[in-house]
């Protein structure tokens, strides 16, 4: 309602009205009994009975979901989207010779729950994260490695960085090893990468002395 305001003098009269809104929030209705959305699709997780697609790595099958996978990744998508007509045994069966089952096992674990143990983090899931570009896999992967470079695996993390492409970690990983010039130790398989990837000692300096 409005407030008649005078002054002392009585000559003048003021009209002041005041709105009050209060927002009351509601509360959102929920069950403590049944699962959540989430927590039922985390139980599809190995779950062979609404599967329609299995993976095969060194001869392990895992079972998963068109679905799922192409929710996460944009390359599961492309490839059960594609217009290349394959038999029904090829649909429903994808055979991926360059991941180990334990490497899988823990991709697939983080494609449905969206977690990664730390002890888990290694080279070749980074890989397989970049390969089927989940990103945010990519991203905790890079951000863990950053994190932890030595003297034991700055030279692994510098091959996996210049296999991503990713250029932060790459620098990173370079900087160290001229930081602690000296304490490195050269990993047997050095000499082999630098001639499967010859210009990796190039993108190295590129890095740290021109940029």
């Amino acid at each position: 309602p409005p407030i008649y305001v005078h002054d002392f003098k009585g000559n003048d009269t003021v009209n002041v009205e005041l709105f009050v809104s209060l927002d009351y929030a509601k509360p959102k209705l929920t069950d403590t009994n049944e699962p959540t959305l989430k927590e039922s699709m985390q139980k599809l997780f190995f779950n062979s009975d609404q599967s329609d697609m299995k993976i095969v790595c060194d001869g392990k099958e895992f079972p998963t979901h068109k679905f799922i996978l192409s929710t996460r990744s944009d390359v599961f998508k492309a490839m059960f989207t594609s217009n290349l007509k394959t038999n029904e045994e090829m649909e429903s069966v994808l055979q991926i010779p360059d991941v180990s089952a334990e490497t899988m096992e823990t991709f697939l674990k983080f494609i449905y729950k969206d977690v990664v143990n730390v002890e888990d983090i290694d080279q070749n899931l980074l890989i397989a994260a970049d390969k089927y570009n989940i990103k945010r896999l990519v991203n905790i992967c890079v951000k863990h490695f950053a994190n932890t470079i030595d003297t034991k695996n700055v030279m692994e993390i510098t091959f996996v960085a210049y296999l991503i492409n990713n250029d932060t970690l790459l620098e990173k990983a370079s900087k160290f090893m001229i930081e602690n010039h000296g304490k490195i130790k050269k990993p047997e398989q050095w000499d082999q990468i630098k001639k499967t990837h010859p210009h990796i000692a190039t993108k190295v300096m590129d890095l740290i002395i021109f940029d």
